[in-house]
């Protein structure tokens, strides 16, 4: 199995019938059929798949909370399900996974809604949880201690953007709050200590152990009010000034001032030596601390030094287990453990960002990121990163140090935004770490969880685990998500025991063998096992699977899903199986592809091969690409694999067809011409494309891509957009309208939807305040279709002319590249336009290579005749 970083399903999708999954949390499959042949040639070139969001929340799951309902094979840990009902007298179901005899107690009734329904959930009560209320020594196995969250600052934040997080974060009524500010040397408040802003200063080169154990007893943890005033005491945004100045906006800190009063002091005293007194003017220090204020605003360097790496190893240490660590920095790790700079010390001069990195530094400080992201979560420490302003990021390096915990790393123009506030609330309020573990065994996690002996202890988890079952003719072949493989896996899990022995017994009276169960060569054919860092409701799995052999027709395809998280004090398993049906026919597996999931895996390899290197040994450790040589080589191999894909795809389905391919798109088949439509624009977007995105937004998107649900994937590979028409003054009437360059008309204004970002575009035509309803339209269309989307995007009011235009340009396609009558012929609504204004839209793309962006109708000619080089992104 060769493994990636691991991606998603979403409610408002187009649903697939029963055997491609329903609402909710089960899985959605490329087809509703399953070809019998193996490989590529039995899928005709299509990659077969499924997506999952497995902790979607899903209206009227049945949950049940008895074991004695709860069945698993004891050859595969497979879960009984409305597919294998046992037989009525003996009590005997077979596996649909492994095909094992297994037997259920004849004297007991079986909840109906086990053979009802195609998912169900099994609620236990988790130990280490508050309302753990098992007699259990403390002394052994503590409950676990309220969760802590650090917040980590970046002491070169403007101030004011300062002031909006912590206003934010206090809105959401966080507890057990602890504060660090960072720049060259790491400040931990005393949050505990009401009244004052009492910091303890440490050297990034003290190692946060080596600062001995009374940091326990320092009162670091607090509340949103205490954090808030030692926050103004540091940056300045207090109501505090001095008496002469009436402007308490602009405000510094105290440090601030006494060193503008010295400074003017020593002034002073040089100027009238000769007087021999100090000449120190109060109202004039007062003037010009009110200009320095005004310049320091939105100042965004105090030094530009950052030891980031080091603060957040002292916060990870201050919470000791259980928790979240959020960073907020506008800049890269420049001192000490995780800098990528060449020199530290050229990050004194402000206009040195970029160009200073070292990008073998950086590969070294992406694994030390690495390290210490993973040794948080198993201490069930969770670590997300926000960024702001413009400057290099090393975003790589970040999203090593959130992986393990299935983090995020989002970057916003500015912590004041309105869409940092909506991220910010997802993640606290929607996000929770699944974790429930011992505090006085937290450091060896998973040996503690393997030693306990009683039924409650083993109720224990450090993350979320994932068990894919398929049936033996499957074989996963790439995945996608946040997430990692577990190659040592363990079945059943410790929560399972109780439940396997039970069914061990019942099975020795029936005479079914129960030795050397399970069988470890069954479950390594049958079981894949995936450990996600937390509980995302919008968390999802992607997998590209193959059939290794030959399957019978007008059989069936097996897949079971089992997730275990905790929520709230439940340790929550919940069982999604699925079954697919076979077919030797390639039409009948052509005609029922969906073909926005088959699309959307395809991007997600392409996206995945465009970012990594060669991988390492154990195949779940990403090497990305850091050099911007590398990231320019690796997109440009993917652009060929995904040509490579189509020119097979397009061949195999035309051949079934028994038609030659043609040589104009307008002649393909329809459900083939959205496929390759859908590849077209996401070859050309901000993905994969040469947008005016820089390496760390590329990365970002990247990443959010493979994590992201359906619905948002289509969103990101092709814009939604509508034509706004008014039918009255109050109900308008918004025509979809496809995302080309052609429909930028002077008489239109447009609603475009672009996931992470949402344009309002006015005609030269259109400028006039009477169309300001029109305007305002658009804005709430497109405000209710994004209001609960994470990442929350950001809107562009645009008119013609505005140079900000070309981030909308850059997202459609060139439809003004393609010969005159293919344009009618595409776009039949042209035919609206007078010949004038035809010509003048014409006009508006006169700067135009078409060989550097070439328009759907020339890239299909292209890799029609010759793809180049590649490979298939299906395996």
């Amino acid at each position: 199995l060769k493994t990636q970083p691991l991606s998603f399903y979403t409610k408002t999708d187009r649903l697939p019938t029963t055997a491609m999954g329903t609402k909710g949390p089960t899985a959605a499959f490329t087809s509703s059929v399953f070809p019998g042949k193996p490989g590529l040639k039995g899928s005709c070139s299509f990659p077969l798949g499924f997506m999952i969001s497995p902790m979607a929340k899903g209206a009227d799951i049945p949950s049940i909370n008895e074991q004695k309902h709860v069945h698993l094979c004891l050859t595969c840990g497979a879960y009984l399900n409305l597919y294998t009902p046992p037989e009525n007298d003996a009590g005997i179901w077979i596996c649909c996974i492994c095909q094992a005899r297994n037997a259920v107690p004849t004297n007991t009734a079986l909840d109906a809604r086990l053979l009802q329904s195609p998912i169900i959930e099994y609620r236990q009560k988790a130990a280490g949880t508050d309302n753990d209320t098992a007699d259990i020594d403390t002394n052994d196995c503590g409950k676990m201690s309220k969760s802590a969250t650090m917040i980590v600052i970046d002491a070169n934040i403007p101030p004011v953007e300062v002031k909006a997080v912590i206003n934010h974060l206090a809105s959401l009524k966080l507890e057990n709050v602890g504060l660090v500010i960072f720049s060259k040397m790491i400040h931990v408040y005393q949050i505990g200590l009401k009244g004052i802003a009492s910091a303890d200063i440490y050297s990034p080169t003290l190692d946060p152990i080596d600062a001995g154990e009374e940091m326990a007893d320092r009162m670091y943890f607090g509340c949103m009010d205490e954090v808030d005033y030692c926050a103004d005491a540091f940056f300045g945004t207090s109501s505090f000034t001095l008496a002469t100045s009436s402007d308490n906006k602009n405000a510094l800190s105290r440090k601030e001032i006494l060193k503008m009063k010295r400074e003017n002091r020593l002034r002073n005293q040089t100027m009238n030596s000769d007087n021999g007194f100090d000449a120190f003017d109060p109202s004039k220090t007062a003037e010009l601390l009110k200009e320095v204020r005004k310049a320091n605003e939105h100042k965004s360097h105090r030094d530009l030094r950052r030891c980031t790496l080091e603060a957040v190893s002292y916060a990870v240490h201050l919470i000791r287990t259980g928790g979240r660590v959020l960073l907020f920095t506008n800049g890269c790790c420049n001192v000490g453990q995780g800098s990528i700079a060449v020199d530290e010390d050229s990050f004194d001069r402000p206009n040195r960002h970029g160009d200073t990195v070292d990008f073998e530094k950086m590969a070294i400080a992406a694994e030390q990121m690495r390290s210490l992201g993973s040794d948080a979560f198993k201490d069930g420490i969770g670590i997300d990163v926000f960024c702001s302003g413009n400057s290099f990021l090393g975003s790589q390096a970040f999203l090593g140090l959130v992986k393990s915990s299935s983090g995020y790393v989002l970057s916003h123009s500015s912590f004041e935004d309105t869409s940092f506030q909506r991220n910010v609330s997802y993640i606290c309020c929607e996000t929770q770490m699944s974790q429930a573990i011992s505090s006085s065994s937290h450091s060896n996690s998973d040996e503690s969880i393997q030693s306990m002996a009683s039924p409650h202890r083993m109720n224990m988890l450090n993350g979320v685990i994932m068990d894919v079952r398929m049936s033996s003719h499957v074989v996963p072949k790439l995945m996608h998500g946040p997430g990692i493989v577990i190659h040592d896996f363990q079945c059943p899990l410790p929560n399972e025991r109780a439940t396997f022995a039970s069914c061990s017994a019942v099975a020795a009276t029936k005479g079914l063998p129960t030795s050397n169960l399970p069988c470890l060569k069954t479950i390594d054919k049958v079981l894949t096992q995936i450990k996600m860092g937390r509980l995302d409701a919008t968390s999802s799995i992607s997998v590209i699977i193959q059939a290794e052999k030959s399957i019978p027709e007008h059989s069936f395809v097996y897949f079971q899903f089992v997730t275990r998280y905790i929520e709230k004090t439940d340790l929550v398993t919940r069982i999604s199986t699925n079954r697919i049906s076979v077919s030797n026919n390639p039409l009948d597996f052509i005609q029922s592809l969906n073909i926005q999931l088959t699309s959307v895996l395809l991007g997600k390899e392409a996206a995945f091969r465009s970012m990594a290197m060669n991988q390492s040994e154990e195949g779940d450790v990403l090497n990305i690409a850091l050099a911007q040589r590398d990231i320019e080589s690796r997109t440009f191999s993917s652009s060929n694999d995904l040509a490579w894909t189509t020119h097979g795809i397009s061949k195999a389905y035309m051949c079934i067809l028994k038609r030659d391919a043609p040589l104009f798109n307008t002649e393909l088949p329809v459900e083939l011409h959205q496929l390759l439509a859908n590849l077209y624009h996401f070859r050309r977007g901000t993905i994969m494309g040469e947008g005016f995105q820089s390496s760390d937004d590329r990365s970002l998107a990247r990443d959010v891509f493979l994590r992201s649900p359906l619905a948002d994937c289509n969103l990101m590979m092709v814009p939604s957009s509508w034509r706004c028409l008014s039918g009255t003054t109050v109900n308008f009437e918004f025509v979809s309208i496809p995302a080309e360059t052609l429909t930028l008309w002077d008489e239109g204004i447009l609603a475009v939807d672009a996931f992470d970002r949402l344009f309002v575009w006015s005609g030269r035509t259109v400028l006039q305040e009477r169309f300001d309803p029109l305007r305002k339209a658009c804005l709430s269309y497109l405000f209710d279709r994004s209001k609960s989307r994470f990442p929350a995007p950001q809107l562009h009011c645009l008119v013609e002319g505005d140079s900000m235009c070309r981030e909308l340009t850059s997202r459609l396609a060139p439809s003004h590249g393609d010969p005159d009558d293919v344009q009618n012929k595409n776009l039949p609504s042209l035919d609206e336009l007078n010949p004038e204004s035809l010509a003048m839209l014409r006009g508006k793309f006169r700067l135009y290579n078409k060989e550097k962006d070439p328009s759907f109708l020339h890239w299909y000619s292209q890799i029609s005749k010759t793809p180049g080089k590649g490979k298939s992104l299906c395996c």
